[in-house]
């Protein structure tokens, strides 16, 4: 495995939480019971939606809420090690027909430009915040301002690849 100048969320953050990227009042959106939608994509390839209802990367794990669930005693443990990333999404459902930007060039105060590729060949490029290398993840906010996902954790230590992109290395 290749990492290439891989930084994240500092593990001694206490809430492991960044800015809303579409400008919301600076903390993740939330949604349903006051939670965040978000859709687990699996290192295996399966996926899980629903609602993230203590997602804190320092504590390795989370629980969630599958968004069909009525009893959120019914949240199941997720560990991020299990994780390629975690989205957290505008919608369920999304566009499917609608095909990411992924050369869009979106003027940032979040951060470096990032591209992280996977093992199943997806690659995802963004900016994010984080300049802590060596760590285990980070957010990943997309280029496209269209995109469903509002923002990405990324489990770095399960992409192939993670590196910045343009300018000079920090």
């Amino acid at each position: 495995m290749t990492i290439g100048s891989v930084w994240c969320a500092s593990l001694d953050a206490p809430t492991g939480r960044m800015p809303d990227p579409d400008g919301g009042s600076g903390d993740v959106r939330r949604e349903a019971w006051g939670h965040p939608k978000v859709v687990a994509h699996f290192l295996g390839g399966h996926l899980l939606k629903g609602f993230a209802l203590d997602f804190r990367p320092s504590r390795g794990a989370f629980r969630l809420r599958r968004r069909d669930a009525v009893d959120v005693e019914a949240a199941i443990r997720i560990r991020l090690a299990a994780l390629k990333a975690l989205f957290f999404v505008k919608d369920f459902e999304g566009d499917p027909t609608y095909r990411e930007l992924s050369d869009a060039a979106r003027p940032s105060l979040l951060g470096r430009q990032v591209r992280v590729r996977f093992r199943d060949g997806e690659v995802l490029r963004g900016t994010s915040p984080s300049r802590d290398p060596g760590g285990a993840g980070f957010f990943l906010v997309p280029m496209d301002l269209r995109s469903n996902n509002r923002r990405i954790y990324v489990t770095a230590t399960n992409a192939v690849e993670c590196r910045f992109e343009g300018g000079d290395e920090p």
